[in-house]
């Protein structure tokens, strides 16, 4: 077997319907992806896989592989962006709020930013949305 069918036989494990599974597949994939070797098998891959993706809970699943990869040199917010097929608010959040957000860069997450970064936007859409108003 060679390491991209290895990397898509990885990914299809997100399709499995036991959330234990998928949740150790994400940080197996994280982990792989900064990898110095197999990490760009793996990313190109993911962006393969993601671009066939329909249902927003896939797609999520899937970007949780990068957002956990803190470190990884292969990780391209712009491609992420574009191989998404049908683009939620939900999806938007993590793929554009993150890179502004040190867990895309080497020095590592600043978690009270990242938690900024994610709530903030979310609580002021769902604040929106309320039936309250």
């Amino acid at each position: 077997m060679d390491s991209n069918l290895l990397a898509r036989l990885g990914l299809s494990r997100l399709r499995l319907p036991v959330p234990s599974a998928k949740f150790a597949v994400v940080h197996l994939m994280a982990e792989i992806l900064n990898d110095p070797v197999y990490g760009e098998i793996l990313w190109n891959e993911l962006l393969d896989w993601l671009a066939g993706l329909e249902l927003e809970s896939e797609v999520i699943e899937a970007l949780c592989i990068p957002v956990l990869a803190k470190h990884s040199e292969h990780v391209d917010v712009g491609a992420l962006q574009r191989v998404i097929e049908r683009p939620s608010p939900l999806s938007d959040i993590i793929s554009v709020k993150f890179p502004v957000a040190p867990c895309w860069s080497p020095h590592g997450p600043n978690l009270i930013q990242m938690k900024c970064l994610l709530y903030s936007p979310l609580k002021k859409f769902l604040k929106n949305s309320s039936p309250e108003g």
